[in-house]
């Protein structure tokens, strides 16, 4: 029964009920599309509506704005088309494809535009502590956030139980009239909301495999995926969650949740325990649902005795509960977290996985003996495996600063075509490919962080420019 649903009647936002778009919006989307984006099933590419901004801008502003004002949104662009892509593991497993959703370019067009108005509607509401699909936002700010406050416990020699929560199929599961509810909470209203109640209306999805597609079928819930609307969508569904949260600490990237605090007694235990009722509640209310086997707590500490717990996880809110899973090493948004905060297993990873793909650069380029072009494969597809989230665990120790650098002395020899056997110097091997070593090129990307954080104006300048994570690693 929604209409006796609790959700809050609270308009927290000045309402807008309607939005135009003008011929110079469209235009401005229309070039801005990737021309190897594939096509939905209109068939319409994206390189042809590009080549054609300036000449039908005008008639789908005209279109658009029709949409908008009728509340209407043409069936044709709610048929999502479905390219399973594999993930690894037994072929014939349906869990071990990643579904690729495309729908017709046009209506990404039209999606973007409204996105460019609603989010500056909007975003001065969305929760300081979501990190998804925001501007200026991002897994490594995220991680440095919480990181920081985690080495500063650390240091205090105060544990910090951090617990990881997985919704399952989160984007797949969003209702949509309580998705109504909320956005009519952040101020749409009129015409607007009427729009947004038939662009989630009268969905439906196909499947396309070895050439074949499938009959459609309606999609009942969720926010609709491969759309630009839908990541935003998603974030005013989840907005209220880390108000659940009394005493604890709670971080989003979109739908990946750390609810965590500084334990110092039992009482701070059954705190963090209240606090994760309080989530479990949430997701009853709102017909989410946390997936119990990828749940997981990490205790960050490096005391010989640390205080016990154990944390318990209740979906349905019965008798029944499960003790979520206590874990020594966490993948934090692709990063390795472990008790200690030491970085010798997120080194080894990306170090093993940059190993393997220079032994696949060289196997599949012995006949390119031009030292640019290695350069530019070793570049793009071995050193850009150090890149990711380098700002929060770039070594600082001698032992792992030695261990990342043997990967690039290797290709150094590579690109060069030197035997083992040559003498040639390290320096002169980089000096001879333009290279920098990889603990200075670590050093141009934080530095590459901070002056964007400056010019965001973002409030984690100082973490960033005291360099919290990295300093505090020179101990390990």
């Amino acid at each position: 029964d929604y209409d006796a649903h609790p959700a809050s009647t609270t308009t927290f936002c000045d309402p807008i009920s309607d939005i135009n778009i003008s011929p110079d919006d469209v235009q401005r989307a229309l070039l801005s599309l990737d021309d190897n984006k594939a096509t939905g099933s209109d068939k319409i590419p994206a390189k042809l509506l590009r080549c054609c901004a300036p000449y039908i801008s005008s008639s789908l502003a005209d279109l658009f704005n029709r949409s908008l004002t009728s509340g209407s949104v043409p069936a044709e662009w709610k048929v999502s088309n479905i390219i399973p892509i594999p993930k690894g593991g037994q072929k014939n497993e349906v869990s071990n494809y990643r579904p690729i959703s495309l729908l017709p370019i046009v209506s990404k067009v039209l999606e973007r535009c409204i996105y460019d108005q609603l989010i500056n509607h909007v975003s001065s509401e969305l929760h300081n502590l979501q990190y998804g699909f925001l501007r200026g936002k991002s897994t490594t700010s995220q991680l440095l956030k919480v990181l920081h406050e985690f080495g500063e416990s650390l240091d205090k020699r105060i544990q910090t139980d951090v617990l990881y929560l997985d919704f399952a199929k989160a984007f797949d599961r969003v209702d949509h009239q309580l998705l109504l509810k909320k956005l009519s909470n952040f101020g749409i209203c009129g015409n607007l909301l009427s729009w947004f109640h038939n662009y989630l209306s009268d969905r439906h999805q196909k499947v396309t495999i070895l050439g074949k597609t499938s009959r459609s079928i309606p999609v009942l819930s969720g926010v609709p995926q491969g759309s630009i609307l839908g990541p935003l969508l998603f974030l005013v569904y989840v907005n209220d969650l880390p108000e659940k949260s009394t005493t604890s600490s709670v971080v989003l990237f979109a739908d990946d949740t750390k609810c965590y605090h500084a334990i110092r007694t039992t009482d701070d235990v059954k705190a963090l325990q209240c606090d994760l009722d309080g989530i479990s509640q949430w997701c009853r209310t709102w017909r989410m649902n946390l997936n119990e086997t990828k749940c997981g707590v990490l205790k960050v500490t490096r005391n010989l005795k640390p205080v016990q717990s154990s944390y318990h996880l209740n979906n349905d809110n019965s008798a029944n509960s499960t003790v979520i899973r206590k874990r020594l090493v966490q993948k934090d948004l692709g990063v390795l977290i472990t008790a200690d905060l030491k970085w010798n297993q997120q080194v080894s990873v990306v170090c093993a996985k940059a190993n393997r793909m220079l032994g696949f650069v060289k196997r599949s380029s012995i006949k390119m003996h031009d030292p640019r072009t290695r350069t530019a494969l070793y570049k793009t597809l071995v050193r850009s495996r150090f890149a990711y989230s380098s700002q929060v665990w770039s070594p600082q120790s001698v032992s792992l600063i030695l261990e990342v650098e043997k990967i690039q002395r290797r290709a150094t020899r590579f690109i060069l075509s030197l035997s083992f056997r040559s003498e040639t110097s390290y320096q002169e091997r980089l000096l001879k490919t333009g290279l920098l070593p990889l603990s200075y090129w670590h050093e141009y990307l934080e530095l590459v962080y901070l002056f964007k954080a400056i010019k965001l104006n973002d409030s984690q300048i100082s973490i960033v420019s005291n360099a919290c994570i990295t300093k505090r690693a020179t101990t390990n």
